[in-house]
């Protein structure tokens, strides 16, 4: 399992408003209100599975949650969360095969 992600850098001269009003408003970026996007990449279903068991354990859950009221909005719409499961690709399945 493995994880893209792009980063993109504004024309010179552009403002950060500017670019983010082209981007978000043409349709080619998501338009959101949030502040930062943060990514968890797992290398394998069990890796994934350890993280949620640390975090079933009551004394890391307090820790993590007050630290985040130190400066997130941790209320329903303050936060989105997206899960993907990605498949391996037709190249990598091939490659196997071979």
């Amino acid at each position: 399992m493995h994880s893209k992600a792009v980063l993109f850098k504004r024309k010179p001269g552009a403002t950060l408003h500017q670019f983010r009003d082209y981007y978000e408003h043409r349709g080619i970026g998501l338009k959101t209100d949030f502040d930062v996007v943060t990514e968890l990449t797992f290398a394998s279903a069990s890796d994934y599975e350890r993280m949620r068991q640390a975090l079933a354990d009551a004394t890391i859950l307090s820790q993590i949650v007050r630290d985040e009221e130190n400066f997130m909005d941790r209320s329903p719409e303050g936060r989105m969360i997206f899960f993907v499961d990605e498949e391996e690709s037709s190249e990598a399945m091939l490659r196997k095969t071979l």
